[in-house]
């Protein structure tokens, strides 16, 4: 049984090495350093967090310039709240995209003005992703389905996630073909 056992997991193993992933893998974690990936590992925590404070601060920003009473309640790893005192649905659409939208002109800013091997250039990505992609989508509890829940046209909606979505994923796939030009030609 125990021989029938390892003869399996062998087959499998040899299955891994000839789809290249296990090797893969084992090059680039043998390739870390223990600082430097302590060190993206925290430096990608604080990302999550200012991510989510940023899209909090769009909300309560945008809520406060349209005359409603907001203020941030809590921001976290992933998840935060705004609380907004009476406000008109039509306002509302306009401060459920606040959150978003702020994140992802944060992440624009430091996307084109950081260095492009700045390791902060890189976590902006996170904030187009977490922060505006995934929260533009009209599902519940997200905000744009809180946008379409006070009204605004889901067409509209699912037009500016396509434009955020479509432009991120772009300057990703664009930076990746980049880099793997620039190491053939080196």
């Amino acid at each position: 049984m125990q021989k029938d056992l390892f003869s399996a997991t062998n087959l499998i193993m040899e299955w891994w090495r000839k789809m290249s992933l296990l090797t893969n893998i084992e090059k680039t974690v043998k390739s870390w350093e223990l600082g430097e990936f302590l060190e993206n590992t925290i430096l990608g925590f604080i990302a999550f967090f200012l991510a989510t404070t940023i899209h909090e601060i769009g909300h309560m920003l945008v809520a406060i310039a349209l005359g409603c009473p907001a203020n941030v309640v809590h921001t976290g790893f992933i998840n935060g709240a705004t609380a907004v005192g009476e406000c008109t649905p039509f306002k509302m659409q306009f401060i459920a995209l606040a959150g978003p939208l702020t994140a992802f002109l944060a992440g624009m800013y430091i996307w084109f003005t950081e260095h492009e091997d700045s390791k902060l250039r890189f976590l902006s990505i996170i904030l187009f992703i977490i922060s505006s992609v995934i929260q533009l989508l009209p599902v519940k509890p997200l905000d744009g389905y809180m946008a379409v829940y006070y009204g605004m046209n889901i067409v509209l909606e699912l037009f500016l996630f396509l434009v955020v979505f479509s432009f991120s994923v772009n300057l990703i796939i664009d930076e990746i073909q980049d880099r793997k030009r620039w190491s053939k030609n080196k």
